[in-house]
C-alpha cells in the first residue's frame, strides 16, 4: 500500500494498487477540490456574514461565564448551556471524522481543521 501526498493541502491518498507511474487511484483525480472548496466557501461565508464569529466572540465569552440566576429554581449557567448545546451538536461522527483525518493526514490535518474552523 503506497502513501503519497498531493498538492499544498497534503492530502494523503492510499493506493492499494501501487501503480508504477505514481498516478492517482481512479476517481481521485480531483481529490484537492474538496479541501479547496471547503476553504473557499468558509472564506465566502465569513465575509458574507461580516466576520460574525470574530465580531461576536466577546459576547460569546461573556454569556459563557455568566453565573446562574439564584432567584430561579431550575435555571442553568451560561457555561452549562454552552456545554449542553455543544454536546447536542457534536456527534460521534464528528469525533470519528477527526480521528480518521489525524490518522491519515497527521499534523497537517489538524492545521487545516483549525484554518477551516476559523474561516467558517
Amino acid at each position: 500500500m503506497g502513501v503519497r501526498y498531493y498538492g499544498c493541502f497534503s492530502i494523503c491518498i492510499l493506493d492499494s494498487v501501487g501503480r508504477p507511474d505514481h498516478s492517482p487511484a481512479p476517481g481521485r483525480e480531483l481529490s484537492g477540490a474538496f479541501p479547496a472548496g471547503t476553504a473557499s466557501s468558509g472564506i465566502y461565508f465569513t465575509a458574507r456574514t461580516r466576520f460574525l464569529l470574530f465580531r461576536r466572540f466577546p459576547d460569546m465569552l461573556k454569556i459563557a461565564i455568566e453565573k446562574k440566576n439564584p432567584t430561579q429554581k431550575n435555571s442553568i449557567s451560561g457555561l452549562q448551556a454552552l456545554i449542553i448545546s455543544t454536546a447536542t451538536r457534536v456527534g460521534m461522527g464528528n469525533l470519528v471524522g477527526v480521528v480518521a483525518a489525524i490518522s491519515v493526514g497527521g499534523a497537517g490535518a489538524v492545521f487545516w481543521m483549525w484554518v477551516t474552523a476559523l474561516l467558517g
